[in-house]
C-alpha cells in the first residue's frame, strides 16, 4: 500500500516537464514550406497582377476594389478561385487591367482616364478618409509598400491616397512603380522565378493633351513623364486631387531587377518583417512563464503532496464516489437521498451546462492544438491564404466525437436524466451561437455594402455545421455506452452524521497556499509591467499579500478568488496576444507559431496547476462545490483577454460606424469565448485528477 501511495505521489514529479521544456527551447527552429508549385517564366512570358478587396484598420470593413472607380479590365474583371477560408476572411481577388510581361520594363503608362461625379468623389474621398489600403497580387506574393522615404512595409498593402495634412483635402495615388524581383533557375537557364514585388504609389496631376481614350497601343505617355524614365517622386510637379469634375489619368510603370533569393525563401521577408521584432520579444514571456510553471509544479510535487496523507487525516472526511459501476450502492441521481449534501449541490450547480462546456471546451482545445502544431511544422502559412481557417473547420467538425463523448459521460456521472437534451446542447450550443453571430454580422456587412459572405458559402458553413452535429451525435453514443465517468463528489459529513468546521487548523498547509498564492500574483505584475517605480512596487506587493491573506481564509467572495486565479494564466499569453491580435485586426502576418505553440502548453500546464492550488485552498476552507469552481477560475484568461481586447481596441483608432464596433467586439467575443471554454475544461480536468489522487491518498 505504501509502495502505491509512492507511485502516486512519483507520476506528479515535474521531470518529464523538465525534460520536455528543454527538449522544446533546443529545438525550436520554426520553417517555412511553400504550399504551392513554383510557376517559372520565360523573358516575354505575361505575369498576371490580381487585385483583392480592399481593407482598412479604422473600420474593419472590406471593399470590393471594383466599387471604387478604378480602371476596369476589357471585357470586365473576373473573380479569381477562392477557398472557403478566403472567403470568410474577406478576400475577393479579382483579374486586373495592368499588363506585365517578365523582364519587360514599362514607362508611365496610361492605364485609362476617369471623370469623377458627385458618386465617386463620396466614395474615393470616404475610402481615402479612412485609409484604405489596396490588396495586389502577382504569382501568389501580396504587394509590399514603398514609402516616401523608401521605407519597405510587407503587411497591410499600400494605401489609396493621402489627406492634405492642413486643409484635410483627399488627394489620390493614380500612378504606381510596381517592383518586381526576379531569380534565374540555376538548372534551367533563361527560365526565371518571381521572388519579390513591391509597389510605390505616387500622386500626380498628368498632363496627357488630347489622349482621354482607354489605353491602347496607339496611346502616348503623359507630358508629365520623362521619356525613357521610370516616375521619381521628386520630378512631380502637382498632387492628384479628388475633385468633382476632375479627370484622373492612372499610369504605372513596371520594374525589373534580378534578386539572389531564391523561391523557396521568397516568404521569408514578408513573415519576419524584415525582422522587425526580434526574437527577444518573444522568448522573454516564454521563459519567465515556463520557469514559474516548472516552480509551481515543484511546489505542488513537494508541499502539497508531503501535506496531503496529513490534511486528510485530521480532516474527518467522507469522499465517496458519486457513480461507481463496481457498487451499485453508489448515488446515480439526484433523488437518492443517500447522496446527501452533495447530489443537492450537484443538482443546483446546472450539470448539464457544465457538462456541455466541458465537452464543447475539450473540442475546441483538441482543434485549436492541433492547428497551432500544424502551423508551426510550416504546413499551413501565410501564402496558402484561408488554409489555416479552412483546416480548423474540417478538425473542428470531426472533434466533435470528442465534445459528445466527454459530455455524455460527465452528465451520466452527474446523474442526469435528460441524455438526449444533454447531447443536443453539446452539438448546438457553442457551434449554434457562433454560427448565429457571424450571421448576424454578415447581414451588417450586406447593409454596409461591404464584402459579404455570399449565400453559397454560407449554405457551405450549415452543411459544416451539420456534419458537426452528426459527430456529436456519434461521439454521444459511444460515450453512453461506457461506464459512467469517475468523478469524486467531496462531502462535508463525518462518520456520525456531523459537519466538521473548516480545516483552519492545517497552519502549514495554509501557510504553503498563502504564500504560492502570493508569490503568483507578485510574479504577475512583475512580468505585466504594472509598476512604475520603487515605492509603487511596494504598495503593490503589500496590497497582494493582503488580498492573498484574505482569500485564503476566505474573506473575500468567491468570484474575486476566480478571478484571481486567471491573473497568472492571462500574463503568460498577452504577450503572443498583442501579436495574434495584431495580424487578426491590423492585417499584419503572424508566422511565429513555433512561439505560440510553446504559450499553449505553458497555458495548459500554468492553469492546471493554479487550479489544483486554488482546489486545495478550497477544501482546506471547509469548501465542498469544486467542480464549478475549477471550470470558472480556468476560464476567467479568456475574460482577462475580452478587457484587455477593450483596452487594445484605441490602437486602431476606430471609426464611428456601428460595423466596426460591432465586428470587432463580435470576433473578440467568438475568439474570448473559445479561450475560456479551453481553459476551464483543461482546469476541470486538473482538478478531477487531483480530487481523485485525494480519494486515492485517503483510502490508503
Amino acid at each position: 500500500m505504501e509502495s502505491q501511495r509512492s507511485s502516486k505521489i512519483q507520476m506528479m514529479t515535474p521531470i518529464r516537464w523538465i525534460i520536455f521544456f528543454a527538449f522544446l527551447i533546443l529545438r525550436v527552429d520554426g520553417f517555412y514550406v511553400p504550399g504551392v508549385q513554383p510557376q517559372s517564366f520565360v523573358q516575354g512570358d505575361l505575369v498576371k497582377l490580381s487585385v483583392n478587396s480592399l481593407t482598412s484598420i479604422h473600420t474593419q470593413v472590406s471593399t470590393g476594389y471594383y466599387h471604387l472607380p478604378f480602371c476596369l479590365p476589357d471585357g470586365g474583371y473576373k473573380l479569381i478561385h477562392q477557398n472557403l477560408g478566403e472567403y470568410l476572411t474577406g478576400n475577393r481577388i479579382e483579374s486586373s487591367p495592368y499588363q506585365l510581361q517578365m523582364k519587360v520594363d514599362t514607362h508611365s503608362k496610361i492605364l485609362c482616364s476617369t471623370r469623377i461625379d458627385n458618386a465617386g468623389y463620396e466614395v474615393l474621398s470616404t475610402h481615402i478618409r479612412y485609409d484604405y489600403h489596396n490588396n495586389w497580387i502577382v504569382d501568389n506574393l501580396p504587394s509590399a509598400s514603398v514609402g516616401v522615404n523608401q521605407q519597405m512595409h510587407f503587411a497591410g498593402g499600400f494605401p489609396i491616397g493621402f489627406l492634405d495634412p492642413m486643409w484635410k483635402k483627399p488627394y489620390i495615388y493614380n500612378h504606381v512603380n510596381i517592383y518586381l524581383d526576379y531569380h534565374e533557375i540555376p538548372v534551367a537557364p533563361g527560365r526565371y522565378h518571381i521572388v519579390g514585388f513591391a509597389v510605390e504609389p505616387m500622386s500626380v496631376k498628368h498632363d496627357v493633351g488630347n489622349e482621354t481614350e482607354r489605353n491602347g497601343s496607339n496611346q502616348k505617355t503623359p507630358k508629365t513623364s520623362i521619356p525613357g524614365q521610370h516616375m521619381d517622386r521628386n520630378h512631380i510637379l502637382e498632387n492628384q486631387k479628388v475633385v468633382v469634375g476632375e479627370t484622373i489619368t492612372f499610369t504605372y510603370d513596371v520594374i525589373w531587377k534580378p534578386s539572389n533569393v531564391a523561391w523557396a525563401s521568397r516568404w521569408d521577408i514578408y513573415l519576419s518583417e524584415d525582422n522587425l521584432v526580434p526574437d527577444e520579444v518573444h522568448w522573454y514571456p516564454i521563459v519567465n512563464a515556463i520557469l514559474f510553471a516548472l516552480f509551481l509544479a515543484a511546489m505542488i510535487t513537494t508541499v502539497l503532496v508531503q501535506h496531503l496523507r496529513k490534511d486528510t487525516a485530521e480532516a474527518s472526511m467522507s469522499i465517496p464516489l458519486l457513480v461507481d459501476s463496481n457498487n451499485t450502492d453508489s448515488c446515480r441521481d439526484f433523488e437518492d437521498e443517500e447522496c446527501g449534501e452533495t447530489a443537492s449541490d450537484v443538482q443546483q450547480s446546472y450539470p448539464m451546462l457544465l457538462s456541455v462546456c466541458v465537452g464543447s471546451g475539450a473540442q475546441l482545445f483538441l482543434c485549436s492544438l492541433l492547428v497551432t502544431i500544424l502551423s508551426a511544422l510550416g504546413l499551413l502559412n501565410p501564402s496558402g491564404r484561408g488554409h489555416l481557417v479552412q483546416c480548423f473547420l474540417l478538425l473542428y467538425i470531426f472533434s466533435g466525437i470528442l465534445n459528445g463523448y466527454i459530455s455524455s459521460r460527465m452528465y451520466k456521472a452527474f446523474g442526469g436524466k435528460q441524455k438526449n437534451l444533454c447531447t443536443l446542447a453539446s452539438a448546438f450550443g457553442v457551434s449554434g451561437i457562433s454560427f448565429l453571430l457571424l450571421l448576424i454580422l454578415n447581414i451588417i456587412s450586406v447593409l454596409y455594402r461591404s464584402v459579404a459572405t455570399p449565400i453559397s458559402i454560407v449554405a457551405v458553413l450549415a452543411v459544416m455545421w451539420c456534419l458537426s452535429v452528426v459527430m456529436v451525435f456519434v461521439g454521444a453514443h459511444i460515450g453512453l455506452k461506457k461506464e459512467a465517468m469517475n468523478i469524486p463528489s467531496i462531502s462535508r459529513v463525518d462518520a456520525k452524521g456531523k459537519h466538521p468546521p473548516p480545516l483552519l487548523n492545517m497552519l502549514p498547509s495554509k501557510v504553503v497556499s498563502l504564500l504560492i498564492f502570493a508569490a503568483m500574483l507578485i510574479i504577475a505584475l512583475i512580468l505585466s509591467e504594472a509598476w512604475m517605480d520603487y515605492i509603487i512596487g511596494l504598495a503593490l506587493i503589500a496590497i497582494v499579500m493582503l488580498i492573498s491573506i484574505c482569500t485564503t481564509l476566505g474573506r473575500l467572495p468567491r468570484w474575486f478568488r476566480v478571478m484571481s486565479a486567471g491573473v497568472l494564466p492571462f500574463v503568460v499569453i498577452y504577450v503572443e496576444l498583442f501579436f495574434i491580435m495584431t495580424n487578426m485586426w491590423m492585417n499584419q502576418y503572424y508566422y511565429v507559431f513555433e512561439y505560440t505553440l510553446m504559450v499553449y502548453i505553458a497555458l495548459v500546464v500554468v492553469v492546471a496547476e493554479v487550479t489544483v492550488l486554488l482546489v486545495y485552498n478550497e477544501l482546506c476552507s471547509g469548501t465542498s462545490r469544486v467542480w464549478w469552481l475549477s471550470f470558472l477560475a480556468g476560464a476567467s484568461p479568456g475574460l482577462y483577454t475580452f478587457m484587455y481586447s477593450i483596452f487594445w481596441f484605441r490602437n486602431l483608432e476606430p471609426a464611428d460606424m456601428i460595423i466596426t464596433y460591432a465586428t470587432f467586439l463580435g470576433g473578440m467575443s467568438i475568439l474570448c469565448g473559445a479561450i475560456m471554454l479551453v481553459t476551464g475544461s483543461v482546469a476541470f480536468v486538473a482538478a478531477l485528477c487531483f480530487v481523485r489522487m485525494i480519494v486515492g491518498v485517503q483510502t490508503e
